[in-house]
């Protein structure tokens, strides 16, 4: 009983303490001096246009892995209701203020299971994490919204120059790897864990770096069944 509770002990310190590492390495990359990451990155408008015209008027969308709230402002301007989601404490101190929404501190999209939201964005959240943690995301995901629900999922395309034909390379900007996949890849996945697949395209976005690069992704919209416990 005693080995069983040092056990049980040392888990939970593993636990906390690869959440505490998760937290402190999105707030290290957030208050970078070279300025805040993303905040001039082309929004993939065309992406978020169509994933707004799936969805009834007055929406609730959850948008996880928020950051600064760029996508999550441009959304409510369409009358929806955003709940803008981030692990980063820094990066929603930057974040520009919802009039109908609100922003959260969050690392698990277990919390929002069983909201009922009409959709939910998963944009640029899943090339931080090897693809054996997709259909982890994707499923719980599926879990946050209606049986109607839509999910946008958008991550960084194979063909993207960065990757040189690899399926991961190291992030200027977290120092950990990040991984790519390709268009037929995705669409597969989503509709084995998420639902039928409305839209899927590979887009190009201006990174908002110095030299201003393209990158390429591929962005995702479907459906949500009622998902299987």
């Amino acid at each position: 009983m005693f080995i069983a509770h040092i056990v049980l002990n040392l888990l939970l310190q593993k636990r906390l303490m690869r959440k505490r590492y998760n937290y402190s390495k999105w707030d290290r990359a957030y208050a970078k001096k070279s300025g805040v990451p993303w905040t001039c990155a082309q929004l993939p408008i065309e992406a978020l246009d169509n994933f707004l015209s799936l969805l009834p008027q007055h929406a609730k969308i959850l948008d996880f892995g928020c950051g600064t709230g760029r996508i999550a402002a441009y959304l409510e301007n369409y009358s929806s209701t955003v709940i803008a989601v981030d692990c980063s404490e820094v990066a929603l101190a930057h974040a520009t203020p919802l009039l109908r929404g609100r922003y959260s501190r969050s690392q698990s999209l277990e919390e929002f299971e069983g909201f009922d939201f009409d959709g939910v964005v998963l944009w640029g959240v899943l090339h931080h994490y090897p693809p054996s943690q997709w259909p982890i995301w994707i499923k719980q995901a599926s879990r946050c919204v209606k049986a109607d629900g839509v999910g946008l999922t958008g991550m960084f395309n194979s063909a993207d120059v960065k990757f040189k034909s690899n399926s991961s390379r190291i992030s200027a900007t977290t120092g950990d790897l990040c991984w790519c996949t390709d268009l037929s890849t995705l669409s597969e996945l989503i509709q084995q864990f998420f639902g039928t697949t409305n839209i899927s395209k590979n887009i190009q976005l201006k990174d908002g770096g110095a030299k201003g690069d393209v990158r390429t992704w591929i962005y995702c919209i479907s459906k949500s069944r009622v998902c299987d416990a």
